[in-house]
Order: C-alpha cells, then sequence, then structure tokens
C-alpha cells in the first residue's frame, strides 16, 4: 500500500467516536509488480453493536470459567430440558453436552436415597414451580450412564432475569463417593468388634436400651442373652493367639446363622457375647438359645490338624415392664451365665425372681456394699499363718498373710465369707492392692521403731495371695510394678501364691504375670496344687519357687501317692514343696518320710494377727 493511501484509516482509528461511514481508496501492488487500485468502506461501530460484542465476550468468559470449575454444574430452561453443562459433568453423566441438550433432565439424572434405595423426585422440576434454592445432602446417590453409582450432594437454584423472570434452572453436583466411603468406614469401625465382624458392646447396649423403650410403650416383651464360651481359653492358650482369633471368627459366623434378622448378637469383650431376641418371650428364647447351644456342641474347631470340642453357658433374661435398667438387665443376664457355668458348663439358665434367688441377689449386693465400705474405711484386718520347715535343716521360715473382715461389733469375718462375691463383682483387684499397700506399710513402720536388723528379717519370706481377676489386670500388674520399684521389703522376701485354678484358666497371661514378678526378684507359689492334672502339664512352664498341695482332699493311700508324685515332679523341676491344710499332727510323719520341705496348718500354727516383733521372736 501506498504511504499517502494510509493516511484516512489512521485519522479514523485517532477518532473512534465518528458516527459516518469510513471509505477510503488503496492502490495494492499485486503479484509480478502489478499496482491494483481498490475502494474501502466500512461502517460506523453502533452502541447496539458494542454491547453485543462485550455480551458475546462476557458468555465466552462464562463457559471458559464454567469449563474449569471441578464440579459438575448443569443448566437447563424453564421446561427442565437441559441447555448446557460443564466437562466435570459430562464426565460424571457419562454423556456429552451434544448428546443430552435438549432431553428432560429427568431422564439424565436418575436421582435415589442412599439409605432406603427409592427414587427421588427430579430437584429441578421442584426448583421451577417453587423458585427456591433446594439442597439434597448426605444420602443422595447418583446413577451415571454405566450403572456407576455416586455419593453425591446436590443444589439446584433457579436463575432469574434482572426483572426477576424465571430463565431456568442451574444445578451443581460435586461427588462425595469417597469422603462418604470414608465416613461410612469410620461408623463402621465405632460399631463393630474389628475381629468378628460383630456389632461392639457400645451399640449392643444402645440396641437394649431401645428394646427397652419399646416394651415400656408398645408392652412387648424381648429376650436378652449373655453367652460364655466353655473351653476357649484352653485353645487359647494351648494353640496360640492366632488359632483363637481363628475360632472367634468361626464361632461368630455360626451364631449369626442361627438366629434372626431382627436379633443380634455382639461381642461383648474377649469370649463373652451378647443376644438380644426382639419381640420374643422367653420361653421362645429358651428355644433359641438351645439352638446355639446345640450348634456350638456339634461344632469342631480344626487347627493344625487337631480337633477341638467347645461349648457355651448362657444366661437368659426376660426384657418386660418389670426390667429395670440397661445396666441391671446386662448384670442380670450375667449372674445367669454364671450359675450356668457353676453348674457344670455348656448349658442354660433363665433368671427367675424365686424367693431363694431374690435372697441371694440380695445378700451379694449387701456384701459388695460392705466391701466398699471397708476398702475405704480401712476395715480389713491382716493376720499371718507360719509355713514352718519340716525339717531343722531348712533355714528359711515363711508366713502367709491372710485378711479378715471386721465387722461393725469387731468380729473378724473370714474370707471364705465375702471373697467368693469379691470375685464375681470384679473387687479383688482393690483388695489385692489393699493388702499389698498396708503390708507393706506395716513392715516399714515396725523398721522405724525397731531394734531388730536386717540379719533377723533376711530368713523370712512373706507369701501375698493373688487372684485371678488380678492376673488379668493390666492396671494392678502397673501397680505392682510401682510398688516393687521401691520396696520396704527385699523382694526376695516376697512371694506371692497363685491357684492353680487361676493359671490354668488363662496360662499365657498367668505366664507373663509370674515371669514380670520373677524379673523383679519376687518368689512365686502355687497354690491349692492336686486340684486338677491338668497342672503336671503346665508345672515345666512356669517359673514357680514352691508347690503348696493341697492335703485337704486326702482320705486314702491312693491320694497320698498323688501328694507323693507332685513332690517328686517339684523336686526334679527345682521347686519346694508345701504340704497345706495339715490339720491332724499324725499325718506330719508320712509327708516328713516322703520329703516334703514345708508343712503348713492349724496343728503347724494357727493365724494371727500381724505382728512383726512375734514373728522375729519365733525365729
Amino acid at each position: 500500500m501506498r504511504p499517502r493511501d494510509n493516511r484516512r484509516p489512521k485519522a479514523a482509528q485517532k477518532n473512534p467516536e465518528c458516527k459516518e461511514p469510513l471509505s477510503s481508496q488503496f492502490v495494492l501492488k499485486m503479484a509480478q509488480s502489478l499496482w491494483q487500485k481498490m475502494i474501502a468502506q466500512a461502517p460506523p461501530i453502533t452502541d447496539s453493536k458494542l454491547i453485543e460484542v462485550a455480551l458475546f465476550s462476557e458468555k465466552e468468559l462464562a463457559l471458559a470459567t464454567l469449563q474449569c470449575l471441578g464440579e459438575a454444574v448443569i443448566t437447563t430452561d424453564t421446561s427442565s430440558q437441559i441447555t448446557q453443562c460443564n466437562s466435570a459433568a459430562e464426565r460424571l453423566l457419562g454423556w456429552t453436552i451434544n448428546q443430552i441438550r435438549g432431553l428432560p433432565s429427568g431422564e439424565i439424572l436418575r436421582l435415589f436415597d442412599e439409605v432406603t434405595g427409592e427414587a427421588v423426585e427430579n430437584p429441578i422440576d421442584k426448583v421451577l414451580q417453587q423458585k427456591q434454592i433446594i439442597r439434597l445432602e448426605n444420602s443422595l446417590t447418583f446413577v451415571a450412564r454405566d450403572e456407576k453409582e455416586y455419593a453425591i450432594n446436590l443444589t439446584a437454584s433457579p436463575i432469574c432475569s434482572g426483572e426477576g423472570q424465571l430463565m431456568g434452572v442451574v444445578v451443581i453436583i460435586s461427588d462425595h463417593s469417597q469422603a462418604r466411603q470414608l465416613t461410612r468406614q469410620l461408623s463402621w469401625q465405632a460399631s463393630h468388634d474389628p475381629l468378628t465382624g460383630l456389632v461392639n458392646r457400645q451399640v449392643f447396649e444402645q440396641r437394649v436400651e431401645k428394646a427397652l423403650e419399646n416394651v415400656k410403650s408398645q408392652n412387648m416383651t424381648h429376650t436378652l442373652g449373655y453367652l460364655d464360651l466353655d473351653k476357649f481359653k484352653m485353645i487359647n492358650d494351648s494353640c496360640g493367639h492366632v488359632a483363637g482369633d481363628h475360632l472367634l471368627r468361626q464361632i461368630s459366623f455360626l451364631l449369626q446363622q442361627q438366629i434372626r434378622s431382627s436379633d443380634t448378637i455382639a461381642r461383648l469383650g474377649g469370649d463373652e457375647f451378647g443376644l438380644l431376641l426382639l419381640n420374643c418371650p422367653i420361653e421362645e428364647g429358651k428355644k433359641i438359645a438351645e439352638t446355639l447351644r446345640q450348634a456350638l456342641e456339634d461344632f469342631r474347631f480344626i487347627w493344625e490338624q487337631q480337633r477341638f470340642s467347645i461349648g457355651a453357658s448362657i444366661g437368659l433374661v426376660p426384657i418386660d415392664a418389670e426390667s429395670a435398667d440397661v445396666t441391671t438387665l446386662l448384670d442380670t443376664a450375667d449372674t445367669a451365665c454364671y450359675v450356668a457355668k457353676s453348674r457344670g458348663r455348656n448349658r442354660i439358665h433363665t433368671f427367675s425372681l424365686d424367693e431363694e434367688e431374690l435372697n441371694q441377689q440380695g445378700q451379694a449386693r449387701l456384701w459388695v456394699s460392705r466391701l466398699n465400705q471397708a476398702l475405704e474405711n480401712n476395715k480389713f484386718c491382716l493376720y499371718t499363718q507360719r509355713i514352718a520347715p519340716i525339717t531343722s535343716a531348712i533355714g528359711t521360715n515363711h508366713y502367709e498373710v491372710l485378711l479378715r473382715l471386721v465387722d461393725e461389733q469387731g468380729n473378724m469375718i473370714l474370707p471364705g465369707n465375702f471373697l467368693p462375691v469379691a470375685e464375681r463383682y470384679h473387687l479383688m483387684p482393690m483388695i489385692d492392692q489393699w493388702v499389698i499397700k498396708n503390708f507393706f506399710n506395716h513392715y516399714a513402720q515396725h523398721n522405724k521403731t525397731s531394734c531388730f536388723q536386717t540379719a533377723r528379717q533376711e530368713n523370712i519370706v512373706y507369701n501375698i495371695n493373688l487372684s485371678a481377676v488380678s492376673l488379668n489386670n493390666q492396671e494392678f500388674l502397673d501397680f505392682l510394678r510401682q510398688q516393687l520399684a521401691c520396696p520396704p521389703i527385699p523382694p526376695q522376701s516376697l512371694c506371692f501364691e497363685i491357684t492353680e485354678s487361676s493359671a490354668l484358666a488363662n496360662f499365657s497371661q498367668a505366664k507373663l504375670f509370674m515371669d514380670t514378678l520373677k524379673q523383679l526378684g519376687c518368689r512365686l507359689a502355687l497354690d491349692n496344687v492336686g486340684t486338677g492334672i491338668n497342672s503336671l502339664t503346665y508345672l515345666k512352664n512356669l517359673s514357680v519357687d514352691y508347690l503348696k498341695i493341697n492335703m485337704s482332699l486326702i482320705t486314702d493311700a491312693v491320694d497320698y501317692t498323688f501328694v507323693e508324685c507332685f513332690n517328686r515332679i517339684g523336686h526334679a523341676l527345682g521347686m519346694q514343696t508345701i504340704a497345706e491344710f495339715v490339720e491332724h499332727p499324725g499325718i506330719l510323719e508320712p509327708l516328713k518320710s516322703m520329703g516334703i520341705d514345708y508343712v503348713q496348718g492349724y496343728s503347724i500354727a494357727e493365724p494371727v494377727p500381724l505382728c512383726f516383733t512375734n514373728i522375729f521372736n519365733l525365729r
């Protein structure tokens, strides 16, 4: 273009408000150096054209912004027909905008309630009717073109003109599938036992609470059961925890197969299960419980080519208008289960409010109250009974620390009257702690005021009894560690007695507990040996210093043979033996000839109040 031909367009650019058409003549140099004359005319840009251009730019910007959004966005007209959607919506729906533009939104948005599975009314239609924003959250499922389900939150809003005229609806959909799945997992973990998949104690108690409310409002009757496995600990201890876990899973599956869909089976802890039978009178509950018991009796657990049988003790209690609260119901069912176990195991016991049982329960509650008061007010008293060496060649003396309860009149109540209740209601760890604390305090106080030297005490060992419940109580073991960290008495002067039945009931836990005490420097005695031959199998695996052989069951020559057998086994394993309950002087000579090391009983020495001065004077 010739330079002079470019002057008029440049002048027009400097005056953009000019309303007249722009007309110019141009001479352009074409191919082969030919010049061609041309005339060009441009109409003026009007206000409407400027608005049109601005609107187009805004629309393009809006569409570009829409495509950048991570959430699915869909728009419809006033007929609920789809007009636009972004790429996120295309991915979620499984359709492109060209495929669905103009289609009714209800054909594309297939929405269902996540809980009930029922179809949800199209929210776009609701917005067009009500002209209000609608939000659907937390329980909405969308089914895409490929039938894949998404957990979504949806917001549908009306699109209105500046004058308020309804122009359509915009829908925003956010995919919450992963978050909702995580929520479901966390909820499941909080309400279920991770090992068996059964509901846990918390959920079970909530369902019992709801059942109790139904009884009072709808005049219904339910049955509550407490199931405790027999022989589980034996399998768990002999085969290991992995086998025990497999057994619990198999049993849980078996139990679920035997109950109705409306019933609940829960793992309450360890090998204990809860059973809630809804709308089920107690007689019908007995039949279901018997089905469970029989199924467990017939079941065989196979582990490493070994077959094990198992059983269950079940306690039942009705949930009716007379029922008190959840805690009382569970305690009552637990008590009924305890009765079933005490009567031979592998049986069902139904709670009944007969006069004898009411009296027993009332007495138990009174004892629990008395024991709690005794713990708070130091109403216990310590006694000792000498365990004498059978020959003078043994230089160490033992004294067993015994417990008495002081009643309101100052009389001493023997432990046989209150320890069973303390064990049943889990008071033994606190009582064992009281014994140890007070014995240590007595010993420390004596050392402050006594002129006796340590040399006069070094050949004396004090035997302190520990209950089965304490063996399985981590808090008690922590307490014992703390007490033995800086004791007033040398740890080697302490011998903790654990009964044979306690050790065998949970062998692995008992062994761990006993090994810990040995590491702390204490001695150990296995008490009441002879009540079960099973102990022979385990003796070599226990870090025991003494065997206390129960002489109360000795009635004939055959029984003496068993005593001699235990004595020989104990000596072979490096243990010393103690014959306890020696009530007649006439049996001392046979025991001496057997080689028994110590004797204990009323014919040797009666229990007396704890007095260290008397103990040292007896040496």
